[in-house]
């Protein structure tokens, strides 16, 4: 029962700590200057210039969340697909609880909304390329473990 517990602690811990380095990694991103190849990509396309920087800004994020996912497989042995789960529901609410509580957002849902519908791609594309990178980690993480024969 105690072992259960330390589980699931160490899969919130590894959600909330994703969470927090995301954060850190999206503040660093935003605050660079842009690379020489977007400029005339974004003059030439205004269309795509921002979807394309959001969707560059994922994959750092997205071999974050790799490392993740191995190093929660290692800690909890591989035990079960439910613990990437679990992290990734706490990685989720950490990111879209503060948006639905008014006291910490200015911002109204509606614009929410608006915000996701002219950036489609890029909106989901930061939601589910780190979501399966994570459960790639953990499922790579669980083949090491299970090939070196750890116990359980």
């Amino acid at each position: 029962m105690a072992a259960d517990i330390a589980v699931v602690l160490a899969a919130i811990a590894v959600g909330i700590s994703f969470a927090l380095l995301d954060e850190v990694v999206m503040g660093l991103l935003a605050a660079t200057p842009w690379p020489r190849w977007y400029v005339p990509f974004a003059r030439a396309h205004k269309h795509l210039g921002l979807e394309l920087w959001r969707i560059s800004a994922t994959l750092p994020i997205a071999a974050i969340a790799t490392v993740f996912g191995f190093l929660l497989a290692r800690l909890t042995n591989g035990r079960s697909m439910a613990l990437p789960c679990m992290s990734i529901g706490v990685w989720a609410l950490y990111m879209f609880v503060p948006w639905l509580l008014p006291a910490e957002c200015s911002v109204p849902l509606r614009a929410l909304w608006e915000d996701f519908l002219r950036f489609q791609a890029s909106s989901i594309v930061g939601i589910v390329v780190p979501t399966c990178t994570l459960l790639l980690g953990f499922r790579f993480g669980f083949r090491i473990t299970t090939a070196r024969g750890s116990p359980t």
